[in-house]
C-alpha cells in the first residue's frame, strides 16, 4: 500500500490559528465491512482523527486511492474525497478535488 501524507492547517475566519480541531477521515464504502484498495490490500473502515496543534497544523498518513469522508465539525466540512497516487498532498488539494 502506498502512503500519501496529507497535511493543512486549520485557522479561524479572523486567520489566527486554530489549536486542538478535530480532523476526521472515514473510509467510504459501499455495504462491504472491508475494502480493498487497488493493490488489493485490506483497508480498515474505522475513522482516523488527528488534532491540529498550537499553530493549527495537522498531518495524517493515509492509503492511495481510497475514497475518505473528511469531516472537520468545527467547520461543518464533511466532504468526499479521494486520496491522490502522490507521496504528499494537502487538505487544501483533497477539497479542491472533492468527489462531492
Amino acid at each position: 500500500m502506498a502512503i500519501c501524507i496529507v497535511s493543512g492547517t486549520i485557522e479561524t475566519i479572523g486567520g489566527a490559528a486554530a489549536a486542538d480541531i478535530a480532523v476526521s477521515f472515514r473510509l467510504d464504502h459501499e455495504g462491504n465491512d472491508i475494502q480493498f484498495s487497488d493493490d488489493g490490500s485490506a483497508l480498515s473502515r474505522d475513522e482516523r482523527t488527528v488534532y491540529t496543534d498550537v499553530n493549527g497544523n495537522f498531518s495524517v498518513s493515509l492509503t492511495q486511492n481510497t475514497r475518505l469522508t473528511i469531516r472537520v465539525e468545527e467547520l461543518r466540512l464533511h466532504r468526499q474525497v479521494r486520496v491522490p497516487e502522490t507521496a504528499s498532498a494537502t487538505l487544501q488539494e483533497l477539497l479542491d478535488n472533492d468527489l462531492g
